[in-house]
């Protein structure tokens, strides 16, 4: 068995928003969050929500800013 899924989270430097997304074992984005959230205690949250429908998922990440250059 190969990677797991995982979901990834960060708060943008552009808009100061916490936005999801989540990866598939070879890195391709396969599902993402519909909308920005203001806190990260709220994305946090809806990965929750999201979190035990989604099988073989193990990891969860706050990641850099993937927009900041």
């Amino acid at each position: 068995m190969g990677p797991a899924p995982k979901f990834e989270y960060w708060q943008s430097l552009r808009d100061e928003q916490w936005y999801w997304h989540l990866k598939d074992g070879n890195g391709r984005i396969i599902a993402i969050g519909g909308q920005p959230f203001n806190s990260k205690e709220i994305v946090e949250r809806a990965i929750a929500n999201v979190f035990g429908t989604v099988p073989l998922v193990t990891h969860r990440y706050m990641i850099d800013d993937p927009n900041a250059n």
